[in-house]
């Protein structure tokens, strides 16, 4: 699902497609951020909200976060 998901997020602009990941579901989410795809979702942290950003970095292990945070 993960890249049927960033076809759909693809041509809209940073902060829509953070608005929309932070509707997804966190499994889904973590899925994302430990995929191939690391800077799109560095970017996308860049843009989310403090809360939800928070959330996500801690179901994430240290060193997805690490590499999301460069």
């Amino acid at each position: 699902p993960a890249e049927q998901i960033w076809q759909v997020l693809a041509p809209t602009d940073a902060r829509t497609q953070a608005g929309i990941f932070e509707y997804l579901p966190a499994a889904v989410q973590v899925e994302m951020a430990e995929g191939p795809n690391r800077p799109q979702v560095a970017r996308l942290i860049e843009q989310m909200g403090h809360d939800d950003r928070v959330d996500l970095l801690r179901r994430l292990t240290n060193r997805v976060q690490e590499q999301l945070l460069r």
